[in-house]
């Protein structure tokens, strides 16, 4: 529901349910609620089943909410068009009191101001990583394990399948996703 000034009065966040549709500004269905992130403010919409593109929709759009569907600001074209690919995040490595601490920022779903999705001790990292650590992309796609690695300058070389001159590759140590805290407040573990 919205009040006489066009502001959500209902809590969107703990409203969202998995596969619930999702409709625009027109009525049209959009899709279906196929992953909330509530701390964030996102959802994702499965837009066909048969297919492996998504919406990446941020709480703000929400006008109206009931437990079966869930109604947008926006056209699906515009929906299309600015929210095909996940929020932008950037990574800023920053020396505070002699460490080296990096901090991924992205717009919160909720008013589209930075908020910090995870920061990590960059020095304590590099001292954790070691020959065989598996490396993933921040999309958890998996590159490969670490075959040789220079602590000093962070590079490392990964090899994914059987060796041969194709299978490996040399990284900085950025594209490394050791085995960290997910956020500084909770004890969920990422790898």
């Amino acid at each position: 529901m919205a009040d006489t000034k066009g502001k959500i009065t209902e809590d969107v966040a703990s409203s969202i349910v998995l596969g619930q549709t999702i409709v625009d500004n027109a009525g049209a269905r959009v899709g279906t609620v196929d992953d909330v992130d509530r701390r964030t403010g996102w959802l994702t919409a499965e837009i066909n089943p048969f297919s492996d593109k998504d919406l990446y929709i941020p709480f703000k759009l929400v006008t109206s909410i009931d437990p079966h569907e869930l109604y947008l600001s926006l056209s699906r074209e515009e929906l299309r068009q600015e929210y095909s690919s996940p929020p932008t995040r950037s990574t800023q490595v920053d020396t505070i009191m002699g460490e080296k601490i990096a901090t991924t920022q992205q717009p919160s779903g909720y008013d589209g101001s930075p908020m910090v999705v995870d920061e990590a001790n960059v020095d304590k990292i590099r001292k954790r990583v070691t020959v065989g650590d598996l490396v993933l992309t921040s999309d958890q796609i998996d590159l490969g394990t670490i075959k040789r690695y220079d602590g000093a300058t962070g590079w490392m070389m990964i090899g994914k399948g059987l060796q041969s001159a194709t299978s490996t590759a040399m990284r900085p140590r950025y594209t490394l996703r050791p085995r960290v805290p997910t956020c500084a407040a909770c004890s969920t573990w990422s790898r």
